[in-house]
């Protein structure tokens, strides 16, 4: 393998790590948010507290989804700048 093939896949695989660690950063979030912020099996739910614990979730999810999406772009855009400067 040229050194131009260990530029080529050193600088994807470092994108898709990064990506990869993004997300799992945003997905733990989501799961911190949703074990701690959530409710207990035997408590009484007030109507305020149920709709704060829902929109807790719905901004953390969002949050996921659209790192999620535009991240995907994101790399694959810079993979394909890679592979065509890196030749």
């Amino acid at each position: 393998m040229s050194i131009k093939g260990l530029i080529r896949w050193g600088s994807i695989s470092l994108i898709m790590v990064i990506y990869s660690v993004f997300l799992f950063g945003l997905v733990l979030g989501y799961y911190t948010t949703l074990k701690y912020v959530g409710i207990e099996p035997h408590e009484q739910v007030t109507a305020v507290r149920c709709n704060a614990v829902i929109d807790d979730l719905t901004m953390s999810f969002d949050s996921l989804t659209n790192a999620a999406f535009f991240g995907y772009f994101i790399s694959i855009a810079l993979i394909l700048i890679i592979f065509k400067k890196v030749r």
